[in-house]
């Protein structure tokens, strides 16, 4: 699936083209370490946004 959104003039150096080659590789030599890195950022991704919607309360 990520083959189809690979940037097709990129450098051997876009960031976008090293994420979706480490994340190949990951998924080539351990497929379930891919899947619990996949869980860990979407965790991150879900804190991330609850974050923004918080505001400290004030003293």
């Amino acid at each position: 699936r990520e083959q189809r959104r690979k940037p097709a003039d990129s450098g051997p150096l876009n960031p976008q083209r090293l994420a979706l080659r480490s994340l190949e590789s990951m998924r080539e030599l351990s497929p379930a370490y891919l899947g619990r890195f996949v869980s860990y950022l979407d965790a991150l991704f879900w804190l991330e946004k609850a974050a923004a919607g918080y505001s400290p309360p004030k003293p």
